[in-house]
């Protein structure tokens, strides 16, 4: 089916790497297990290499929580599902090919789909795990691989 080598790095992006990397960087560590808050650091190191200001802003945050939750200070979990939930939606931003600034109407549907699929995706990670928050992250990508499939065959 993938003939073209561009299929099959946006199926591996979307369909694969993207949901893994993303559950890990923001949904683990919502558990506030230090091995949790750990994996969620690394995760962000391999999704935002080529970036070292977003990079810059996880590593903060990850090592303040890290530190919050060594020393035994209560973190209120709430908070981090809905902060966590507002990251992901806004890294979202950088997917999509117009100007944010000048399409405000399009970024905030973006970044308000985005929050509401976090905390979706947050819900199952608390109902069933890890695992199947990353299932069902990849089964929530292929609604808009099936439509870029649709863009690059024209149909």
């Amino acid at each position: 089916m993938f003939k073209d080598k561009t299929l099959w790095i946006v199926f591996l992006n979307m369909i694969i790497l993207a949901p893994i990397l993303e559950e890990l960087t923001c949904r683990l560590h919502t558990g506030l297990k230090l091995y949790q808050i750990l994996i969620s650091l690394i995760g962000a190191v391999v999704l935002f290499h080529d970036s070292w200001i977003i990079l810059s802003l996880f590593v903060c945050y990850f090592f303040l929580l890290f530190f919050m939750v060594s020393i035994g200070v209560r973190v209120n979990r709430r908070f981090i599902i809905y902060f966590s939930a507002l990251i992901f939606g806004v890294l979202h931003i950088d997917f999509y090919d117009f100007n944010w600034l000048a399409n405000f109407g399009n970024t905030f549907f973006v970044v308000i789909t985005r929050i509401f699929s976090g905390l979706l995706f947050t819900y199952v990670f608390y109902q069933k795990g890890i695992l199947f928050s990353i299932l069902f992250h990849m089964i929530w990508n292929m609604m808009p691989f099936i439509s870029f499939l649709l863009k690059y065959f024209e149909i």
